[in-house]
Order: structure tokens, then sequence, then C-alpha cells
């Protein structure tokens, strides 16, 4: 793929602060979902799936920061789902290391999360 010229821009989902359906839409839901809730499904599934690709991608970041950075999108995004926050922008305590924190649930040892 790399030797195919482009020379346009690359494409880049718009940006989505607030999801409705990713994440928790069964395949019996999507059958019976409408023209423009399913395209909206679509893009909130293609701009999740873009920014998963772009953290795994940072070449700067070390891997126990791009794995905490995916399970931080990710809660929010479930927690926006659910209607416990309006946005995955919204101010919200988030916890990393300590008791209750991502890097214990995610088993990632306390010393490698004070150093990314």
């Amino acid at each position: 793929m790399d030797s195919i010229s482009y020379n346009g821009a690359r494409a880049q989902p718009p940006s989505t602060t607030s999801f409705r359906y990713a994440l928790k839409t069964s395949p019996q839901q999507i059958q019976r979902m409408s023209r423009d809730d399913l395209l909206t499904l679509c893009l909130e599934q293609y701009f999740l799936l873009w920014l998963v690709i772009a953290i795994i991608r940072n070449p700067l970041a070390a891997i126990s920061t791009r794995v905490i950075a995916l399970d931080l999108i990710f809660s929010l995004v479930e927690k926006n789902v659910k209607g416990k926050i309006k946005a995955i922008t919204e101010r919200s305590r988030v916890y990393i290391s300590g008791d209750g924190g991502a890097a214990k649930r995610l088993g990632i040892h306390a010393n490698t999360v004070s150093k990314t």
C-alpha cells in the first residue's frame, strides 16, 4: 500500500464527542435501525476505529500508555452510551494508579505507569 501514491488529504473521521449506539448495539438491533440511525452508528464506530489505530500506531508512546489510553477511551464511550456522562470530553475523575485505578484493573505495575 505504501507504493500507491495519494495526493489528496488523508481522510479523517468527523470529531465525535457523544455516542448513542457504539459498543452496545446488537446485530438484531442493527437490523431494525433506520437509515439515519445506522449512519450514526457507522460514523461512531468509524471514529472509534480511527482513534484506536491512531493510539496504537503512536511511535512516541510506551505500550502501557497506549493500553491505558485505549481503556480510558472505551470506558468513557461506555459511560456516554449508558447516559452517565453527556460527552466523552466531559471532565471526570480518572484514576490511573492506586486502588481502583485503571493500571491495577489492567494488571499493569504502578512503577510502569509512573514512568510513562
